[in-house]
């Protein structure tokens, strides 16, 4: 009966008893590599991140610029009753923003083709300064409705305009990873940050203290979309003259 096993295993493992034995190894060897090639591109595709910094300083500004919105907007029913309104006119602000995002979404191919990257970038800036802080100082309703109307040109215009940069400048394996960070910064990070700092600020000093810090924020964040726009308009001049040499 011995014999016979051992004529089944080697016809089995043609004639190499070992060989059964000898192909995990092989097996282990082929999964760490596979495992080890997934982490060098995950680490690539940071590190291609990371060397775009007009990409990174948008993505900040993107994120400051959130929170201080998500302020307005979350806390907009204390804003509209503290300059006189009420929870009629707190719909009418909601609509105002809503129905000025879709015409600003739907140009952004075609002011693409006509403006450069950095000056929409420097657009942007300049209609979250007005947007944010005409709500802000507003005395009263209408007020609000006009700051809330630059909502076009903010976030409206921001979105897409950021999505199409990001496959313009990432390489199809860091595209990915650009557009998680922008998800996480925006509706992860300056979501969260904006509505508790809103909240807290209201529970402990009042309204006013809130619309400080949104002040703040808006500058800060608007600061940063204009420098990125700068660079960035001086990158597409350079990538130009070396298109031409």
């Amino acid at each position: 009966m011995g014999a016979l096993a051992g004529d089944a295993l080697d016809a089995t493992t043609g004639g190499a008893p070992g060989a059964l034995v000898g192909d995990a190894p092989g097996e282990l060897d082929a999964s760490h590599g596979a495992k080890g090639r997934h982490e060098d591109e995950r680490g690539g595709a940071f590190r291609e991140i990371l060397r775009e910094r007009v990409l990174l300083m948008i993505l900040a500004g993107f994120m400051v610029a959130f929170i201080a919105c998500n302020c307005l907007s979350v806390y907009l029913i204390d804003i509209v009753v503290n300059v006189g309104g009420d929870t009629s006119m707190y719909g009418v602000a909601i609509f105002c923003m809503a129905v000025s995002e879709l015409p600003a979404m739907a140009l952004v191919p075609r002011l693409r083709r006509r403006f450069s990257t950095g000056t929409l970038f420097m657009v942007v800036g300049a209609a979250y300064l007005l947007r944010n802080m005409i709500v802000v100082c507003a005395t009263n309703v209408p007020m609000v409705f006009i700051g809330l109307l630059f909502q076009s040109t903010s976030y409206g215009l921001l979105t897409p305009l950021l999505t199409c940069y990001i496959a313009e400048v990432c390489s199809p394996r860091s595209e990915m990873l650009g557009q998680t960070l922008l998800s996480v910064a925006t509706t992860g990070v300056g979501a969260m940050v904006g509505t508790v700092c809103g909240g807290v600020l209201q529970d402990a000093y009042g309204i006013q203290a809130m619309l400080l810090f949104v002040a703040v924020a808006t500058v800060a964040a608007a600061f940063m979309f204009f420098v990125a726009g700068v660079r960035a308009r001086r990158e597409e001049i350079a990538r130009r003259e070396e298109t031409v040499r």
